[in-house]
C-alpha cells in the first residue's frame, strides 16, 4: 500500500507573512517604480524569495509590479492582494524558445516603455536574460539580476556554452547582480561573468523564528499518511519541488536498500511536481512503498523539520537551498550532495554532510550511518541548533536589497557628475594596466557600475572571438553616429602610408573610439587602452603628423569632457625590461625587435608627452580642473597605493564639482 496524506491546499511553506514593514518615519528617498521579472510564479525557493522582496518594498512605499509567464499557481494571488500589481505574460515561457524569446524581449520592452521603470530586476535565468535584453532596449535606467542558480553549472558542454556566452553579453549592460550565495558568486566570477558588474552577496530571507521554536505535531502519524508499526520510526526529510535536477528519483534508488533493511525508518517527501507520479511508482517497484511518504505541499514544514530526525538535499545544480536553512535552522543535520557555496551553512561533521555531488549512493550511505549511530546523530543536531542563521533571516535580506539598489543608483547618478571615464597614458610597460586593474578592484566596493576596457574589448579573448567583439561595438555606432567616426579618425594615418599596418591602426582606434562613443549610461569606464593610447600607437607607426588631436577634441566633446587621465610615468629602461620578462606580447610595439630599439623608446616617450600636454592644454581650455593625474615613476608606492591615490583624487573631483571648487587642471602625485 501506497500512503498517502491529503494536504490543504489553501496553504503553503511559501505563503508566509511579508517582511516587517518599514520604519513609520518619512523615507528620504521618493518612492520608487519597480518592476520584477520571473518566468514561473510557482511554489519554489525562487519564488518566495522574489515575492518576499517584493512585499518589503511594497511595505516601503514603493510601486512595486511582478511580471511573470503563464501558468502562476493561484496561491500567490491570494497572498498577494492589491499590495503588488501581477502582469501575467503569455510569452514569458520557461523553457528555452528562440521565437517564444523574441515574443518575450518584444513584450517586455513594449511594457516597460509604458510602465517607465526605475528599476528593472529579474530573477533565475530565462526571465535574466530576456527581461535585462528587453529593458537595455527600453533603457531603463537601473537593471538588476539575481543569481538563484547558476544556469551552466552541471549540464552539458553546448548548453554551458549557450548560458555562459548569454550571461556575459547581458552582464554588459547589468548595472548590479545579486548571488544568493558566495558560491553563486564565485561560479560566475570563474566563468568570467561580472568583470563589468558587482556581484554583490545578499542571502535569501525567510523567517526563521518558526524554525527555531517548532514542536513536532502531536499527532504524527496521521501528519504523515499512517504508519504500520507501534513506535516511531526514525524520520529522512526531503524538502522539494519534484523536478528532474532536485534528483528524487535518483536518491529513492540509492536509498531503497538501507530502507528495506531497517523496518523503523521512514523517507518522507515533502513537495509537488512533474516528477512526483513517477516516484510513486518507482516506490512500488523497489518494494519500499510503505517506507515511503509523499506528502505534496505541506502547510507548516517546520513541524516536519521538529519531527524528523535528519534532513537530505540531492539537487544537481541549485543556488543555497532555503531548506538547507531552514533544516540547520530547525537544528536538525543536513545529508546534502555538494553544492556551490553550500559550505555557507552546512560545516561537514558539525552540522551536517557534505557528500561527492555526483554520487548519490555515497549520500545514501551517509545518511544511514548517521541514522544508525545515535551518538553521532545528537552531536550534529546539537551543532545545526548552534549554527548563526541570522544572515538568512528576511528583515536581513530586504535590508541589504534597499541598500544595494541605493549602491547602484547613487552609481548612475554618478554618471552624471563630470567623470565617466578614467583613460590611462602611458609607455608600454609603465604599469598602467596593473594599476587599473587595482583601481578596478578598489571602485567595484565603492560604486555601481564599474566597466573595464580590457572587457568591453575583449583583449583577453581569443583573435576571432576579440574580432567578433569589436566588430560588435562598431556596426551600430557607424550607423548611430557616422560623422563622428568620419571626423573624429581623419588623418589618422597620412595616405601615403597605407598596407596592412595602417589597416591594424584604423582597426584598432575605430574599436576604441566605439568603445567611448557607447559607453552612455554604462557607468563608469576604467581604460588603460584608451583613446589617448590609440592616438599614440598610431604617430608611433605612422609618424608625429598622425592621428591629430584636435578632430577628436573638437568631435568627441564627452570624451575630454568626462574623462579622468591618468599619465603614468616609467623610465623608458624599466618598462623596456618590464616587456622583456613578460612571455606573451599583445601588441606590434612590444615584438622582441621593437623593445631592442633605443630609439624607437625616445620616439615613443616624446609623442607619450606631446600628447599628456595636448590633453592638458585642452582641459585649460575648457576650465576643466582636475582632470590630468600625473603618477610619477620615483618613490616606494605599489601599484595599490597608486590606485587608492587615483580613487581619492576621484572622489575629492566629485565633492569639488557638486561644491563649485575650483583647481588646477593637471595634478602630480608626489
Amino acid at each position: 500500500m501506497l500512503f498517502l496524506r491529503t494536504h490543504e491546499a489553501a496553504n503553503w511553506s511559501g505563503i508566509q507573512p511579508a517582511l516587517p514593514p518599514c520604519p513609520a518615519e518619512p523615507s528620504p528617498v521618493r518612492p520608487l517604480n519597480i518592476v520584477h521579472v520571473i518566468t514561473r510564479l510557482v511554489l519554489g525557493g525562487a519564488e518566495e524569495n522574489t515575492v518576499a522582496t517584493c512585499l518589503h518594498q511594497a511595505e516601503c512605499g514603493h510601486r512595486v509590479t511582478l511580471i511573470h509567464g503563464p501558468g502562476a499557481n493561484p496561491i500567490w494571488a491570494k497572498r498577494i492582494g492589491d499590495r503588488i500589481r501581477l502582469i501575467n505574460m503569455d510569452s514569458l515561457i520557461h523553457p528555452i524558445n528562440p521565437l517564444a524569446d523574441f515574443v518575450a524581449v518584444r513584450d517586455l520592452r513594449q511594457l516597460y516603455r509604458q510602465l517607465q521603470p526605475d528599476i528593472v530586476h529579474t530573477h533565475e535565468s530565462k526571465a535574466g536574460i530576456v527581461g535585462r535584453v528587453a529593458a537595455a532596449a527600453a533603457r531603463v535606467p537601473l537593471i538588476v539580476h539575481t543569481i538563484h542558480i547558476a544556469p551552466f553549472v552541471a549540464v552539458s558542454g553546448g548548453q554551458r556554452l549557450l548560458y555562459v556566452d548569454a550571461e556575459r553579453a547581458c552582464a554588459r549592460f547589468t548595472h548590479l547582480l545579486i548571488a544568493v550565495s558566495r558560491g553563486m558568486q564565485q561560479a560566475y566570477l570563474d566563468a568570467g561573468i561580472g568583470g563589468s558588474v558587482p556581484i554583490q552577496v545578499i542571502h535569501s530571507g525567510m523567517p526563521l523564528d518558526r524554525f527555531i521554536s517548532a514542536v513536532p505535531p502531536s499527532d504524527w502519524r496521521s501528519r504523515i499518511g499512517g504508519w504500520n508499526g507501534k513506535e516511531r520510526p526514525r524520520f529522512i526529510l526531503k524538502i522539494a519541488a519534484f523536478e528532474e535536477r532536485k534528483r528524487q528519483l535518483p536518491l529513492l534508488r540509492a536509498m531503497a536498500e538501507g530502507l528495506r533493511e531497517r523496518s523503523d525508518a521512514c523517507l518522507l517527501f515533502a513537495g509537488d511536481g512533474p516528477e512526483r507520479l513517477r516516484c510513486e511508482e518507482e516506490a512500488h517497484i523497489l518494494g519500499i512503498a510503505d517506507k515511503v511518504r509523499f506528502l505534496g505541499h505541506d502547510p507548516a514544514p517546520w513541524e516536519l523539520i521538529a519531527l524528523t530526525d535528519l534532513c537530505v538535499h540531492s539537487a544537481e545544480r541549485e543556488g543555497l537551498p532555503r531548506t538547507a536553512v531552514q533544516a540547520i535552522a530547525g537544528g536538525k543535520p543536513l545529508v546534502v550532495a555538494r553544492l556551490p557555496g553550500i559550505e555557507e551553512i552546512v560545516a561537514d561533521n558539525i552540522n551536517g554532510i557534505i557528500t561527492d555531488a555526483d554520487d548519490l549512493t555515497m549520500t545514501a550511505a551517509q545518511i544511514f550511518a548517521l541514522l544508525d549511530s545515535p551518538d553521532r546523530l545528537a552531536r550534529l543536531q546539537d551543532g545545526a541548533r548552534s549554527t548563526d542563521v541570522s544572515s538568512w533571516r528576511e528583515e536581513r535580506m530586504g535590508e541589504r536589497i534597499d541598500r544595494a539598489y541605493a549602491s547602484a543608483l547613487t552609481g548612475n547618478v554618478a554618471q552624471q557628475l563630470p567623470i565617466t571615464t578614467i583613460e590611462f597614458l602611458g609607455l608600454p610597460g609603465s604599469g598602467k594596466t596593473t594599476v587599473a586593474r587595482k583601481l578596478l578592484g578598489l571602485l567595484r566596493e565603492q560604486r555601481a557600475p564599474v566597466r573595464f576596457s580590457r572587457d568591453a574589448m575583449g583583449d583577453e579573448l581569443s583573435f576571432l572571438r576579440r574580432s567578433l567583439r569589436r566588430l560588435a561595438l562598431l556596426a551600430p555606432v557607424f550607423f548611430s553616429s557616422p560623422r563622428a567616426i568620419f571626423f573624429a579618425s581623419r588623418g589618422l594615418t597620412p595616405h601615403k602610408r597605407g598596407g596592412k599596418d595602417a589597416a591594424k591602426t584604423r582597426w584598432n582606434f575605430l574599436s576604441v573610439l566605439a568603445m567611448h562613443l557607447r559607453q552612455g549610461h554604462n557607468g563608469l569606464l576604467i581604460a588603460d587602452q584608451g583613446l589617448a593610447q590609440a592616438i599614440w600607437t598610431a604617430r608611433i607607426h605612422h609618424g608625429h603628423d598622425a592621428a591629430p588631436a584636435k578632430p577628436v577634441f573638437d568631435r568627441l566633446d564627452g570624451w575630454i569632457g568626462e574623462t579622468l587621465f591618468i599619465h603614468v610615468e616609467a623610465p623608458t629602461a624599466v618598462a623596456r625590461q618590464r616587456l622583456a620578462q613578460r612571455r606573451r606580447h599583445t601588441s606590434r610595439f612590444q615584438s622582441a625587435e621593437s623593445i631592442a630599439d633605443i630609439s624607437l623608446w625616445a620616439r615613443g616617450e616624446e609623442a607619450i608627452e606631446h600628447i599628456a600636454d595636448e590633453i592638458e592644454g585642452e582641459l585649460k581650455r575648457r576650465h576643466l580642473t582636475g582632470r590630468l593625474l600625473r603618477i610619477p615613476s620615483d618613490g616606494g608606492d605599489t601599484p595599490l597605493d597608486r590606485a587608492k591615490h587615483i580613487s581619492d583624487h576621484l572622489s575629492q573631483l566629485e565633492r569639488d564639482g557638486r561644491n563649485g571648487v575650483r583647481s588646477g587642471s593637471m595634478i602630480r602625485l608626489d
